[in-house]
């Protein structure tokens, strides 16, 4: 499944988060860059906790239209749908892993944000 991340209304779910943007946002807010990260990293976990949740649900309506029919060629066509969602579920799921990592220790790891190449 492509997605133009310029198009998609949550392709946060694709994205990391941005560190220009997070960047901006700590300034716009009045927070550290830290809080900001923070708060980004838990819109991106929400997004991608969305982006399953979808996904699972449209799986389980072609599995249920499958289900329901009597001709094996449509049934296969509608598991063949559903595994396509199922696989973009599955690959989501690996991404919230990687969003939960960087929610688990936010509190006692910050986020430094000085340029590791200054020039």
């Amino acid at each position: 499944m492509s997605i133009d991340t310029y198009t998609e209304l949550d392709a946060l779910t694709v994205a990391t988060p941005n560190l220009a943007a997070v960047r901006m946002m700590a300034g716009l807010r009045g927070i550290s860059f830290h809080e900001a990260m923070n708060a980004q990293a838990e819109e991106w976990a929400t997004a991608l906790d969305e982006a399953i949740e979808r996904e699972t649900a449209e799986a389980a309506m072609y599995i249920r239209q499958g289900e329901s029919t009597t001709h094996p060629n449509q049934r296969a066509a509608w598991h063949t749908e559903a595994t396509k969602h199922l696989d973009e579920a599955a690959r989501l799921s690996n991404v919230r892993v990687i969003a939960a990592c960087m929610l688990a220790d936010a509190d006692t790891n910050p986020v430094d944000h000085t340029p590791t190449n200054p020039r």
